[in-house]
Order: C-alpha cells, then sequence, then structure tokens
C-alpha cells in the first residue's frame, strides 16, 4: 500500500552497506544535504522548493511548496523501530550516508506538510532501525565514490531482502 507511491523506506544497515545506488551514483553526505539547502536558499525556503505540490501526497496545508527544484518530494513518512508506519503525508525523511551524533551537523533530511523548513537531523544509534526513504545523488566528474566491484547487482539486493527483510521496509 505504501510503497507505490512512496517507494521502499530503508534503514541505516542498508544504507551503510553502499549498494543502493547504481555505479556513478551515490547517496548524498550531509555535506551535500547542506548545499542543496545553501542553493535553494536554506533552512527557512529549501523544504519548499523540494516538495510535491498538491495534497494527493501530503496532507494539507503542505506549506509553501512549490517544487520549484523538480525533486518533488513526497510525505513517505518513515518506519519506526517498532515497525509502525508512521507520520504519512505529514513528513518526507531522507538518509544522508554520513553517520553523525546529536548535536553534530545535519547528515539527513526532514521536511513537513506545515512548513518551508529543511531540517538536518543526525544518524544516531536511535535512528538506525528506523525506516526512510534513499535518493541517490550522481557523482561529479571522476570522482565516483563507487569502484567498479561496488555496482548494485538486483539480483544481489533482491538475495539479500529475502534473507533479511529487516534490511527493507516497504509498505503493506
Amino acid at each position: 500500500q505504501y510503497a507505490n507511491p512512496y517507494g521502499a523506506l530503508y534503514n541505516w544497515f542498508a544504507v551503510d552497506a553502499g549498494d543502493l545506488c547504481p555505479l556513478g551514483w551515490h547517496v548524498p553526505t550531509g555535506d551535500e544535504w547542506g548545499i542543496l539547502k545553501d542553493e535553494l536558499g536554506g533552512i527557512t525556503s529549501a523544504g519548499g522548493k523540494l516538495k510535491e505540490t498538491g495534497f494527493e501526497h501530503w496532507l494539507d496545508p503542505n506549506t509553501g511548496a512549490t517544487n520549484e527544484s523538480g525533486f518533488t518530494a513526497t510525505g513517505s513518512g518513515r518506519r519506526d523501530n517498532d515497525g509502525t508506519f508512521e507520520i504519512m503525508m505529514m513528513n518526507a525523511t531522507f538518509w544522508g550516508s554520513t553517520p553523525g551524533s546529536i548535536g553534530g551537523q545535519g547528515n539527513n533530511a526532514i521536511l513537513s506538510h506545515e512548513s518551508v523548513y529543511f531540517v538536518g537531523g543526525s544518524n544516531i544509534s536511535y535512528w538506525f532501525e528506523t525506516g526512510m526513504t534513499v535518493r541517490c545523488i550522481k557523482d561529479s566528474g571522476s570522482t565516483s565514490s563507487k569502484s567498479q566491484n561496488n555496482q548494485v547487482d538486483i539480483k544481489k539486493l533482491e538475495k539479500i531482502h529475502q534473507e533479511n527483510s529487516d534490511l527493507f521496509f516497504i509498505g503493506e
């Protein structure tokens, strides 16, 4: 029910394994989320520029949603540590690839239906089992974050999923 249109939700262990993105792409770091936020006008406006407009995938009021960036974030919510899906259509939560700590640099992104804010969170151990969205970004130039040996193999991902369903959270 949630997988389409929101997509899969992944826990930290799936993100940290480094196999979610295809060759030439990677899960953004905390610094890369920060660059995106700054390029879109900072914490007080970037969120609206990333969110899909309307109310098909967001609750009213979906404040400031313009999707000027073309990112088309939907209110995918998250899967909590206890297995419940929550904040559907209220928030979009995105993993970053950089581990963090309380009070540290925000390493993931959180968007809300009630504001235009772009909030960075920290990848602390409390959140490691939480299912959140992943967006891959293209590596720049020749500085690839993946080697030829680390190319994503869909069959391998399916096998990992079958062997350990705790890595992938797809709505029911």
